[in-house]
């Protein structure tokens, strides 16, 4: 009896932390939230040079659950206003995490966090 009781006790632990460490961390992060008019990810904007298909992926796996399929926001911060002149901020926000985000460099390799940074970059 008490060994079920342990062993359902571990298992729902497993799955709280499975929970959340596929979930994004929060609320709002440290970047910019103001939202800017313009394409979005699913009408052809996004993946500017070099994020591509690589970026969008990462993006869909590891974004999307905060920061919306279109990088429109939601638990996480609109990513929409950010461009290439943003690009080494993002490369810093998903290295490092903060403000309600959690890091991505011991997750992803660095040409991955590029691949990602240069797709927000052209969210807009």
């Amino acid at each position: 009896m008490k060994r079920a009781l342990v062993v359902a006790v571990v298992a729902a632990m497993i799955v709280t932390l499975i929970l959340i460490a596929s979930s994004c961390g929060g609320g709002g992060g440290s970047t910019d939230t103001t939202a800017a008019p313009g394409t979005t990810a699913a009408s052809g904007g996004g993946g500017g040079s070099g994020g591509g298909a690589e970026g969008a992926t990462l993006f869909a796996s590891n974004c999307t659950p905060c920061h919306g399929a279109q990088g429109q926001g939601g638990q996480g911060p609109d990513l929409r206003p950010f461009t290439e002149s943003d690009l080494q901020r993002i490369v810093k926000q998903v290295t490092n995490g903060g403000g309600g985000m959690p890091a991505f460099g011991g997750a992803l390799t660095q040409e991955q966090i590029d691949s990602v940074a240069t797709y927000v970059a052209g969210l807009q």
